[in-house]
């Protein structure tokens, strides 16, 4: 029977054991990467530091170019307002009414001399020799930043997709992560916690990580969604009339005349407009309290102890609180602790008895210490949803972090910036994803209950799942799959054929909008006493979609070394073409 790991004081064991280990365990790995990969550290530090220097260099050259090109400019405006003096000078003979006086014309002949003097003879050879330094410095960084792309380059290929799940679950072994999303671990989340899996149209997958607490299963995933919203679109409009205004002339009599009067006339259209937007979010499955329904949303009282105002409208939300439970037409009743009722603000809850089970004094003491810190974790930045099996939580401090630790994101020609790189990625993302999950571990029941009996069979274990599918094709460009037609943004969903040879055909279906552009005219009431219509543009949009075939196949670790002839056997399709993520080979047919 598997060891079962419980975390009884989430905030208190993360400051306390798992952000050292973690952060242990990272650093060690990195390093066992730079010895398996067999990196030349010394040259490495040689070749960084010469790439340093001509960097200095360049950025010296480049300060220099930009002071000598300041001054040209300067030359150039003295050589033509020098001229122009002296211009008028000269027509000033032939047209007397013009300006121009001896003094400011030689004086401009002077100064335009001697500025293109300057230019010809000393900035126009200082700048020809920065640009050769400039060109130069150029092709020697180019070099050497090639060969320390080639001094990296083994421990470069090193860094797997699981690299930092694998050191994840090593540090804190109450994780279980998946290699990829299965279609077991869906069905699971399916069948035994009814997750309705359907995210429509208007949301497609763009990186998922699955896996298990405890046997309960949970999904952290990284959406791109669609909404209909509004765009405010301007015109402007000019317009003249003749208009009759009176003076007095220099006899003192007054007078009128007609005098042309230009006024601009804007206007604004509000239409609808596609908006696109990212939004991650963990979803947890337990049978702990199935019937149970509530939602939570940030407070805004979790810091109530920072001052005399914070602690009065903690005191003013209690006392409505306790006004609430009095009242008999409701079914609410409040906590006996009532400053966690008021924090954590779970007010629709449809269960008192039920709430009370997930949330025994245990779990409220700990609730609120997450809620109220923000030196190890993130206080109430997130939002927390259960619908009866099903738990919803979307970490706002999540939201502008790149979940996926692929490759690239540690690939560099600097060792010492690799290695800082690495490390400060990897203990960004456990801590953010510990405290993701540390509302869920701050509810003890939720760790002791069991999850039913695996159902499911083994083989269907390493097939990939339709999240895992869209997540696949959101690997690519999206504009690689949109219609030609199209001029935003596209969601993309995947509809999957199984081949008998073992890869699956993707029909990826990209959903966007094509636009027209039209013209609203708007009334608005000039200077002239009249209403004028000022033509406005805007875009009509309308849906568009467009289907493109995607092939991938589930692959063992070692599916980069595989051949393509092995992986997809009786396809047409150059190792080039093909790509790797998550245990998953894919490629695009070729058109």
């Amino acid at each position: 029977m598997a060891v079962r790991h419980v975390i009884h004081e989430p905030l208190r064991e993360y400051a306390g054991k798992y952000k050292e280990v973690f952060r242990k365990n990272a650093a060690e790995a990195f390093e066992d990467l730079v010895r398996r990969s067999g990196v030349d550290i010394a040259a490495n530090k040689q070749t960084c530091r010469r790439i340093k220097t001509l960097t200095r260099r360049q950025d010296h050259i480049s300060a220099s170019l930009g002071r000598v090109r300041f001054l040209n400019c300067i030359c150039i405006l003295f050589m033509v307002t020098g001229s122009l003096f002296f211009l008028f000078f000269i027509l000033h003979f032939f047209y007397p009414e013009l300006p121009g006086d001896k003094y400011w014309g030689g004086s401009g002949l002077l100064v335009a001399v001697l500025a293109l003097i300057l230019k010809l003879r000393v900035l126009n050879k200082k700048l020809a020799a920065l640009q050769s330094i400039a060109e130069k410095i150029r092709r020697e960084l180019k070099t050497e930043m090639a060969e320390a792309y080639g001094q990296m380059a083994s421990l470069n290929q090193l860094y797997q997709w699981d690299t930092v799940s694998d050191l994840v679950m090593e540090s804190c072994p109450i994780f279980s992560i998946d290699k990829f999303f299965s279609c077991a671990r869906m069905a699971e989340l399916e069948q035994k916690f009814k997750l309705d899996k359907d995210l429509g149209n208007a949301s497609s997958v763009r990186f998922c990580y699955s896996g298990s607490i405890n046997d309960n299963p949970f999904v952290l995933a990284d959406t791109w969604n669609f909404g209909m919203g509004t765009k405010i679109y301007s015109g402007s409009l000019v317009i003249t009339w003749l208009e009759r205004v009176t003076y007095t002339d220099s006899n003192g009599r007054t007078r009128s005349r007609m005098e042309t009067r230009v006024q601009t006339l804007t206007a604004t259209v509000e239409k609808p407009c596609p908006e696109y937007f990212g939004k991650k979010l963990l979803i947890f499955g337990c049978g702990a309290a199935p019937d149970l329904n509530f939602s939570r949303t940030p407070s805004g009282l979790a810091g109530t102890g920072k001052g005399f105002f914070h602690r009065m409208k903690l005191k003013w939300a209690i006392r409505d609180l306790v006004k609430r439970s009095n009242d008999m037409s409701t079914s609410f009743t409040i906590m006996s602790n009532h400053e966690f009722d008021a924090v954590f603000a779970a007010l629709d809850r449809d269960n008192e008895k039920d709430f009370r089970l997930l949330f025994t004094p245990l779990a409220q003491q700990e609730m609120l210490k997450l809620l109220r810190d923000t030196k190890h974790g993130f206080g109430e930045n997130f939002v927390f949803k259960k619908k009866k099996m099903i738990n919803f939580l979307y970490p706002g401090f999540m939201q502008d972090f790149d979940i996926s630790a692929k490759p690239s994101l540690f690939q560099h020609y600097d060792l010492d910036e690799a290695r800082k790189n690495f490390n400060h990625y990897c203990n960004d993302f456990f801590r953010r994803l510990y405290f993701a999950f540390a509302p869920l571990l701050a509810i003890p029941l939720y760790q002791q209950h069991e999850a039913p009996g695996d159902i499911f069979q083994e083989e269907v274990l390493y097939y990939a799942s339709s999240w895992e599918h869209e997540a696949t094709a959101n690997y690519y460009d999206r504009s690689t799959f949109k219609h030609p037609s199209c001029i935003t943004d596209c969601i993309l969903k995947t509809v999957p054929e199984y081949n008998e040879d073992g890869t699956t055909t993707l029909s990826v279906t990209a959903h966007g909008f094509g636009g027209i552009t039209r013209v609203d005219y708007v009334p608005v009431f000039g200077g002239d006493g009249r209403f004028h219509d000022v033509p406005v543009e805007w875009v009509q949009y309308y849906p568009l979609s467009h289907t493109s075939p995607l092939i991938l196949r589930e692959v063992s670790e070692n599916g980069e070394k595989r051949p393509v002839s092995e992986l997809f056997p009786g396809h047409k399709t150059e190792k080039e073409n093909v790509r790797f993520r998550r245990n998953i080979a894919f490629y695009i047919p070729r058109r």
